[in-house]
């Protein structure tokens, strides 16, 4: 598909209908799909993000497409368009965050499994494999943000808790392990009910390593706080969340 000769019309509604066949798209591809330049495709892809069609990751720096919502989409297609919608959302939320604390952080939320929607990792050079996390599922048991979520949903969370992930698990069978991170995460809660959860991470070198208690103590009213913005996010944009949300126990 070369767009070079197109008006500039044509060639939005062009790269629109590539998207649209595309799960995501990097600007290297969509230079090499398109014959256009970098510099028109940025500026092309940046029209379209203001204008709400398309959704730059923060985790990986990759576009994707997002539909129109409508009440005739097929389940499994209400379940991709609301995980773009809710990128969307959260995206300055964690880029905030990573401007408070330095470091990066990763929103998940309960579909069929915890799967991570997006995160700020992207802006820092601390995590190795980072193209392929998002979309991945998150392990219940051992990983911060699945013992946040498991937590909140078993009604055993209180405010000011948190969680650390086990040391030395590994819980992406997608990837292969090539580094080690430590992690704090609370759940993300809507209307009053647990939706999924939000993590502070790093990556552990011999040479850089943070303590759990110490990042808590630093940043875990942002972390918070965070959370609460989301649940705001939400609430205003008037995205229908409620067939995912499952209600928690009470003790």
């Amino acid at each position: 598909m070369d767009l070079k000769n197109e008006t500039p019309v044509m060639r939005v509604l062009r790269l629109l209908t590539l998207m649209a066949e595309q799960e995501t798209l990097s600007l290297e591809e969509a230079h090499l799909l398109t014959g256009l330049s970098k510099s028109t495709l940025t500026r092309a892809f940046l029209s379209l993000e203001q204008a709400g069609w398309v959704h730059r990751y923060l985790g990986n720096h990759k576009y994707t497409y997002i539909p129109p919502y409508s009440d005739k989409l097929r389940e499994e297609q209400i379940e991709c368009v609301l995980k773009k919608r809710l990128a969307v959302l959260v995206k300055p939320i964690l880029e905030g965050l990573y401007q408070i604390t330095g470091l990066s952080t990763d929103f998940t939320f309960m579909f069929d499994e915890l799967v991570i929607v997006e995160s700020s990792f992207g802006l820092t050079d601390a995590r190795v494999a980072k193209r392929a996390v998002i979309g991945l599922g998150v392990d219940l048991q051992h990983s911060s943000m699945g013992k946040a979520y498991s937590a909140a949903l078993a009604g055993q969370h209180r405010d000011g808790m948190y969680y650390a992930r086990k040391k030395q698990f590994w819980g992406y069978k997608e990837l292969k392990q090539t580094f080690n991170i430590s992690a704090i995460a609370i759940p993300v809660f809507y209307q009053q009910q647990p939706i999924g959860s939000i993590n502070l991470a790093w990556f552990d070198t011999n040479i850089s390593s943070y303590e759990e208690t110490k990042v808590a103590e630093q940043f875990l009213t942002d972390l918070y706080q965070a959370s609460q913005r989301i649940a705001d996010a939400i609430s205003e944009s008037g995205l229908d969340i409620t067939p995912f949300i499952r209600i928690a126990q009470i003790e």
